[in-house]
């Protein structure tokens, strides 16, 4: 008699306390908390379409600026990936047959992508004033042979100018350095 009956009163009170639990969160679910909701700050749940940039990342180089520094004169547009945390971007290439280590160039405009998003957390390295912009030089997890910069401008989150170069990871900034006053002085005339 005990065990057909006694396991049907343990199912019957593991039943009722489970009830009792489960009205208790219901309660306290239902009641008022003070306070506003704020937004939180980091990565977003849902991905958003890219608010539009206020520059054209092709445009903040001349055809004759880019050939100053090396590269084609035309930059490929680069769409952003805003689920990846990836702004819009441009690249160009290096000029074939011109003596060079550099790998790659490109400049992005974020208007909504935190550079830290994009960057990493690790503080920058250095900063230096250009062209009335404060540029800081921001570390590359993968490594000395490539070389980030970026900016503030008016209605970005930052303006980013990144280099790599193959070997030589003492040269990795010496073209995003020379790009530097160009590409400020393009943020400044806008």
């Amino acid at each position: 008699m005990s065990g057909r009956h006694g396991a049907g009163r343990a199912t019957t009170l593991a039943a009722s306390t489970t009830c009792g639990a489960l009205t208790i969160l219901l309660a306290a679910c239902a009641s008022p908390v003070g306070g506003q909701a704020l937004p939180v700050h980091g990565p977003r749940d849902a991905p958003r379409p890219p608010a539009p940039a206020p520059y054209d990342p092709c445009a903040l180089l001349t055809e004759r600026e880019a050939e100053d520094l090396g590269l084609e004169p035309r930059g490929t547009p680069m769409p952003g990936e805003p689920e990846r945390l990836v702004p819009p971007g441009c690249s160009w290439s290096p000029v074939d047959g011109v003596p060079s280590r550099l790998s790659t160039f490109s400049i992005v405009v974020s208007v909504d992508i935190h550079p830290e998003e994009f960057y990493g957390t690790a503080p920058p390295t250095g900063t230096r004033t250009v062209g009335g912009y404060e540029w800081s030089r921001r570390p590359n997890p993968f490594g000395e042979q490539f070389c980030d910069f970026a900016t503030q401008a008016r209605g970005t989150r930052f303006v980013g100018i990144g280099t790599s170069v193959l070997g030589e990871p003492e040269q990795a900034c010496a073209v995003a350095e020379q790009a530097l006053p160009l590409v400020s002085a393009h943020l400044a005339g806008r």
